[in-house]
C-alpha cells in the first residue's frame, strides 16, 4: 500500500514539474512551392555583425506539403529570420517561449504574416505601416513621377502634397504604436531600424516615448550611443576632435587646422556620387582659398593607392586624412555619417555652422560667409 502511494506521489510530482518548465517556441509554417526545399531559422545577429560576429543556425526544416517548423527555446526575446537558400536577409520573427503560425510568401513579401507571441504581434503593427508605405506610397510617387516626365506641374504639386500629407500620417501612425507599446523591445527595434532616416527632432520625440525595459535592450542603448553622437555633431555643436594618417603617413587633427571656415568633407574612392561632385569642390575650394577656407578630406577607403590616386585624378589639392576603415571608419561613426558624400562647414572655433550642404547650397553658404 505504501509503495503505491510512493508510486502515485512520484507520478503527481513528475507532471507537475513538466506543468511549470519552460515549453520553449515552436514555429509552425506554410509556403506554397517550395516542397522540398529547406527553410531556415537564423538569429538575427545585426548589431553584432559589424563586430565580424556570424548568424546563428537556430533551426533547418524541410518543406513536406507545404509545411514547416521550428522548435526550440530561448532565455528572452530574440530576433530571429526566417530565409532561404536564395533569400539574402530574411523575415523578421520575434522569440518568445510560446506558439507561432507563420504564414509565408518569399515572392510577395506582403503577403506574408506571422502571429504568435506579444513582440510578434507589436512587430505586425509595424509591418502594416511599413505595407501601407510601400503599396499606397508607391502609388503616389508614380503618380508625381508622371507629372513630372509628363511635364505637369499641378500634377507634380498635388501628387507631392498628398505625399506629404501620407507621410505625416505614418509618422505619427508609428509614433502611436510606440506610445501604446513602449515597453517592447520591438518598438526599440523600430526605430534602431530606422536611426538614419530620422532627423534629431524626430528621434529625440519617439525616444521619449520608449520606456525604462526597452531603453535597457541592446536596440535601446544603441539609440541612446547614435543620440549623442548627433547631438554632438548637429548645427551649433562644437565639433569633437580627432586624428587621423595622412597619405603621407603622417597624422593631422581636425582642431591644428586653423581658418575662418573649413568643410570636412566625407568621400571614398569608390563612391561614384562622390567623385562626381569633385569638380564642385575644386571650384569652391579655388574660389575660397585664399578668403579662409580650408577643406580636410576624410575618406572611407581601405585601400591607401586607390586613395591617393583618386586625390591626384581629382586634382584635390586640400588636406586629407583617413583610418582607412571603409564602411567601418571610426570617423564615420564619431560623426553618424551613414551615407557619403557628407560635408560639414565648421567656423574658426570648429562650431558646425551648416550639415549636408553640396553643390549650389553649399557655395551660396560660403558666400554669404565670405562677402
Amino acid at each position: 500500500m505504501k509503495t503505491r502511494i510512493w508510486i502515485c506521489w512520484l507520478i503527481i510530482y513528475f507532471l507537475s514539474s513538466c506543468a511549470t518548465s519552460p515549453e520553449g517556441f515552436v514555429v509552425q509554417g506554410h509556403v506554397e512551392g517550395m516542397d522540398g526545399k529547406k527553410i531556415y531559422l537564423i538569429a538575427d545577429m545585426t548589431i553584432c555583425s559589424s563586430q565580424n560576429k556570424k548568424y546563428d543556425t537556430l533551426g533547418i526544416s524541410v518543406v513536406e506539403n507545404g509545411e514547416f517548423s521550428f522548435r526550440g527555446s530561448v532565455d528572452s526575446v530574440m530576433t530571429a529570420m526566417i530565409n532561404t537558400d536564395s533569400m539574402r536577409g530574411g523575415i523578421l520573427i520575434f522569440l518568445e517561449n510560446t506558439g507561432f503560425e507563420a504564414n509565408m510568401d518569399f515572392v510577395r513579401l506582403e503577403n506574408t504574416l506571422i502571429t504568435g507571441g506579444k513582440e510578434q504581434n507589436v512587430y505586425n503593427l509595424f509591418w502594416e505601416l511599413d505595407k501601407r508605405l510601400f503599396i499606397e506610397g508607391s502609388k503616389l510617387r508614380m503618380e508625381r513621377n508622371e507629372g513630372i516626365l509628363k511635364k505637369m506641374p499641378e500634377q507634380v504639386k498635388e501628387a507631392t502634397r498628398k505625399l506629404e500629407i501620407f507621410n505625416e500620417k505614418l509618422d505619427k501612425d508609428e509614433s502611436e504604436v510606440i506610445r501604446q507599446n513602449p515597453e517592447t523591445m520591438v518598438s526599440a527595434y523600430r526605430l534602431w531600424s530606422r536611426l538614419s532616416k530620422l532627423s534629431l527632432e524626430q528621434l529625440e520625440e519617439k525616444a521619449a516615448l520608449l520606456g525604462q525595459k526597452a531603453k535597457n535592450t541592446v536596440y535601446g542603448q544603441e539609440i541612446d550611443d547614435w543620440l549623442r553622437r548627433l547631438r554632438a555633431t548637429t548645427p551649433g555643436a562644437l565639433a569633437p576632435d580627432f586624428k587621423a594618417m595622412t597619405t603621407v603617413g603622417d597624422s593631422i587633427s581636425l582642431y591644428a587646422i586653423k581658418a575662418k571656415y573649413k568643410i570636412i568633407e566625407f568621400w571614398a574612392s569608390w563612391c561614384g556620387p562622390c567623385r562626381a561632385e569633385m569638380p564642385h569642390m575644386v571650384e569652391i575650394y579655388n574660389e575660397f582659398h585664399d578668403k579662409g577656407l580650408e577643406i580636410l578630406g576624410v575618406s572611407l577607403d581601405r585601400d591607401l593607392e586607390l586613395w591617393k590616386e583618386a586625390i591626384q585624378k581629382d586634382g584635390q589639392s586640400w588636406l586629407h586624412c583617413s583610418d582607412l576603415g571603409y564602411k567601418q571608419s571610426a570617423l564615420a561613426r564619431l560623426y553618424v555619417v551613414h551615407s557619403i558624400p557628407q560635408t560639414l562647414l565648421l567656423d574658426e572655433n570648429n562650431v558646425i555652422v551648416a550639415r549636408g550642404l553640396r553643390g549650389n547650397e553649399l557655395k551660396a553658404k560660403l558666400s554669404e560667409l565670405f562677402p
